[in-house]
Formats: structure tokens, C-alpha cells, sequence
């Protein structure tokens, strides 16, 4: 009958063969340099997710329940743990779940929590935290980056870029909100531009006077005449090409 214990895990690799996760296990004794070794041995892990465990730090190592001479393995690790990543789950609640990096830091996270919101988060090359979020409990959508963030709800979406100097607002109303500076057109004009304007006379015309709201009409006035002007411009610039 196998009889188990708790082992230090120390490094870690794939199989040469079958690429499958090996783990190298000891078993202190009286000391750290006194310990029952196990070499490379097998990992059972779910089924659906592989990790490969973290190397020791100075703050630490993950740690195991290996069974000693199980099948045809002189010992196999059936469960691990690491304490260096206990900051990604000292905020969990009952019926919650967490997916996470083996890294001590285990920036890189999905966090799947029993009220229905599901959390992507990570940190760029600057520390900062980059997150997607689905939150079923609010109804609502949320990406959030570099100083940006898009969000959707059942009242719209709306697009705040990085700095927030610029923002698009479009409403479940079909109203469209813009902030910032309106430039239309490419780095290369072409004859499209030309044959478009006409119809972005009606458009620009309709967004002025679709608002009842006489403080809404007067904002959409600024950014069409803002837009066409620019519109306008780009004609001109073709135009002289042209000539």
C-alpha cells in the first residue's frame, strides 16, 4: 500500500518524450540538508489545466502530496500548493474561483467569482493593471488599459481613450456623443472624399437637428461644423492635387 507526505517541490520541467510535467520532490527529514529525494516524478493534475510549479525563492517554495512508490513511479504529486502566491486569493469569497500565473507575483489572473462577474487582469510593461471584466450582477462590459477604458451597457457604449482627452458616447437612443478633436480623412486623401461630401451634408444637417434638446443640438452643431470643416479641407487639398 502507498503511503504519502508532504514534499518540497524544487524544479521543474517538461518530459524530453512526452512533454508532460515532471517535478523534482524531496521530503525533509531533520534539516534541509537532510531529506528523502524522489528525483524528476510524475504530476496528476485536472484534467484541462498544466502548470508547471515555480523554482524556489527566497521567500519560499511550493509544496506537495506525493505518493510513494504508486503504479510503476517510485513517487507522484497529486496536489500542490504554493504560499508565495497567497496575495491572488486573500480576497476570494465562498463559490469563487481563481486562475493564476505559478509566478510569486502571479500578476496574470482570471478570477471567476460566485456573484457573476468574471475578471481577466494582468499588468503591462509599467506595472500598471490592464483588466477585462464581464459582470453579469451589473450588466455590463468593461476593458481598462493604459489610462483608456471601453465599457458597455444595455444604456450604450461608451470609449474613453488613453489620457481622456478624446471619448465617444453612443447611446441604446441611437444619439451619438463625441469629445475631443473630429478629423476625417487618411493620411492619403483620394477622390472617395469628394464624392462623399454631398451626402455628409445630409448627415452633418441631420445631426445638428435631431436633438430636441436645445443644449445637446448646440453641442452636436460643434462637432459637425468641427468634422465638416475638416471635411472640407481634405476636398480642397484633392482638389489641388487635382489641378
Amino acid at each position: 500500500m502507498s503511503s504519502f507526505d508532504i514534499c518540497q517541490i524544487n524544479v521543474s520541467k517538461l518530459a524530453d518524450d512526452t512533454k508532460v510535467p515532471l517535478i523534482q520532490a524531496s521530503v525533509p527529514i531533520t534539516g534541509p540538508d537532510d531529506y528523502e529525494s524522489f528525483g524528476h516524478v510524475a504530476s496528476f493534475q485536472a484534467l484541462g489545466i498544466t502548470a508547471l510549479p515555480y523554482a524556489p525563492t527566497d521567500d519560499g517554495h511550493a509544496e506537495g502530496i506525493i505518493l510513494r512508490d504508486v503504479g510503476n513511479f517510485t513517487g507522484a504529486i497529486v496536489g500542490a500548493r504554493d504560499v508565495r502566491c497567497a496575495g491572488v486569493v486573500n480576497a476570494m469569497q465562498p463559490g469563487d474561483v481563481v486562475l493564476h500565473s505559478c509566478d510569486p507575483n502571479a500578476k496574470a489572473q482570471v478570477r471567476v467569482h460566485a456573484n457573476k462577474q468574471i475578471v481577466m487582469i494582468t499588468e503591462d510593461s509599467d506595472a500598471k493593471t490592464m483588466l477585462l471584466m464581464l459582470d453579469g450582477k451589473n450588466d455590463s462590459i468593461t476593458i481598462t488599459a493604459f489610462g483608456g477604458i471601453i465599457e458597455m451597457t444595455p444604456a450604450g457604449i461608451n470609449i474613453v481613450a488613453p489620457g481622456g482627452k478624446a471619448s465617444i458616447l453612443m447611446s441604446e437612443a441611437g444619439d451619438i456623443r463625441i469629445h475631443g478633436k473630429v478629423q476625417i480623412g487618411g493620411v492619403d486623401p483620394s477622390h472617395n472624399v469628394l464624392c462623399g461630401l454631398g451626402a455628409a451634408f445630409t448627415t452633418f444637417k441631420a445631426l445638428v437637428v435631431a436633438d430636441p434638446n436645445p443644449i445637446l443640438a448646440a453641442a452636436n452643431a460643434v462637432v459637425a461644423i468641427a468634422a465638416l470643416q475638416a471635411l472640407i479641407t481634405t476636398a480642397d487639398k484633392v482638389m489641388a492635387k487635382g489641378a
